[in-house]
């Protein structure tokens, strides 16, 4: 049987995050002073990896193998089509 993404991210150590917008899904994992954040949305079928530090300073998250297949079952289980969002690009 196939493994489903949620349970892909959470054997990583990342728990899903509630959203208060539906459109979002998130995971987030501690990491060292902070954490990384994955999230993807559904509608303009993008993704975002970060790593915030301890001021909450946002930052690439450079992504390892097991998270990346984690990435691609999610896209998979959405329908696929998402595109990887760059945050110095959304900032111009």
């Amino acid at each position: 049987m196939k493994a489903k993404a949620k349970g892909m991210f959470r054997k990583l150590g990342y728990k899903q995050e509630s959203t208060t917008i539906e459109r979002f899904i998130a995971y987030k994992k501690r990491h060292r002073v902070g954490f990384n954040y994955i999230e993807f949305d559904t509608i303009n079928k993008t993704f975002e990896a970060s790593y915030y530090d301890s001021k909450g300073n946002s930052h690439p998250l450079i992504i390892t193998p097991k998270e990346l297949v984690a990435i691609y079952e999610q896209i998979d289980e959405l329908g696929g089509g998402f595109n990887e969002v760059n945050k110095l690009e959304k900032a111009k």
